[in-house]
């Protein structure tokens, strides 16, 4: 079975977008969430509150980790396999 990823049209654009984000960044280690956040905001209208709720969903998939805030954390191995179709 292939390691599919979140169904819905803006839960997948939020997932590709931090996939791309942690590779590019992988060096600086960075948090990258909050600016991914802003840019959902800004590009395709999707608030802050459905982008920290899909973080939520994400963390008791096993796709997500943060430390001390929401925002402020990374995918994980299994996040960052998951294919977008």
């Amino acid at each position: 079975m292939q390691n599919q990823g979140p169904t819905k049209a803006d839960a997948r654009i939020f997932l590709k977008m931090l996939q791309d984000a942690q590779r590019l960044d992988a060096n600086r280690g960075t948090a990258l969430v909050r600016p991914v956040i802003l840019e959902m905001n800004i590009r395709y209208g999707v608030c802050e509150k459905r982008c920290i709720f899909l973080l939520g969903k994400w963390l008791g998939q096993e796709w997500y980790e943060y430390g001390t805030v929401i925002d402020g954390g990374w995918l994980t191995a299994k996040g960052m396999a998951l294919e977008i179709c």
